[in-house]
């Protein structure tokens, strides 16, 4: 993916600011206008079949045909993303936010090509849920990035973000698992998540087994009763739990290993 850093100096006019809420508000607008009349939804809901007609509003109109029935949950739901959006573009900027969600788009309308030309039959049926697992994918990445805030779980029972995420993400691979067909669809309303926040994850599990190695090896090292020669004073890994490392004495006075002297120095 090209950097984003770049793409925004580009393209950067072109960032919608608060996008999801907007989202949001037209999910409960639609909920009323789908409440006045039910079949208004046969105009909205992402069909592949209907979009090679021409109907090529549904490209973009799927993403706002709201996820519930329920009054109350509309509400606390517009609510809620409505925090989300707001917090997220905070946290990434506008571009950022926009860019998330035109990679959804184009990745559901890519999907949408490849069941028209696989599932001929599949292709026919509007699919008016579809923006559940938008909202799934987007929980996820907001409980990426705040993995330790509560919420109020029904107003009364405090739960960190961090499990409500991991229930959307199990939720959407269940969905792929229980119905294959529309796997495609799942995993686009994903792309957004997939993007930006998946890379991040992975790495962050492979600094974690580093780190979590290092300290095995340094316990190891401190119970052999071996005295270390140089210690950084920051992470105080040692040459003897990590011989490969290069260990420098600072202006202060103070030994570092070489990753955390550059980040000492950069700060």
């Amino acid at each position: 993916m090209p950097d984003l850093n770049s793409l925004e100096r580009k393209f950067g006019r072109f960032a919608i600011p608060y996008l999801i809420p907007a989202i949001a508000l037209l999910q409960l607008l639609n909920f009323f206008l789908l409440d006045a009349n039910p079949n208004f939804i046969g105009f909205l809901a992402f069909s592949p079949a209907a979009i090679f007609k021409g109907e090529v509003w549904r490209l973009l109109t799927w993403i706002t045909v709201p996820d519930t029935s329920n009054i109350l949950w509309i509400i606390i739901g517009t609510l809620f993303t409505i925090w989300i959006g707001k917090t997220l573009e905070e946290e990434w900027g506008a571009f950022k936010v926009t860019a998330f969600v035109a990679i959804t788009i184009l990745a559901v309308a890519i999907s949408g090509i490849i069941v028209k030309f696989l599932i001929p039959g599949l292709a026919i049926i509007p699919l008016p849920t579809l923006s559940i697992y938008f909202g799934g994918a987007l929980i996820a990445t907001f409980a990426f990035l705040f993995p330790d805030k509560e919420i109020l779980l029904f107003f009364v029972i405090p739960v960190k973000l961090k499990w409500i995420g991991f229930l959307a993400g199990g939720w959407a691979i269940y969905e792929i698992v229980d119905i294959p067909v529309l796997a495609p669809y799942v995993i686009a309303c994903w792309a957004g998540f997939l993007a930006f926040v998946a890379p991040e994850a992975i790495r962050n599990i492979k600094q974690g087994r580093k780190t979590a190695s290092r300290r095995a090896k340094f316990t190891a090292a401190t119970s052999s009763g071996e005295e270390a020669f140089h210690t950084c004073t920051t992470c105080s890994i040692t040459d003897i739990s990590a011989p490969e490392t290069e260990f420098r004495i600072a202006a202060n006075g103070e030994e570092y290993c070489v990753t955390c002297l550059e980040k000492n120095t950069a700060s």
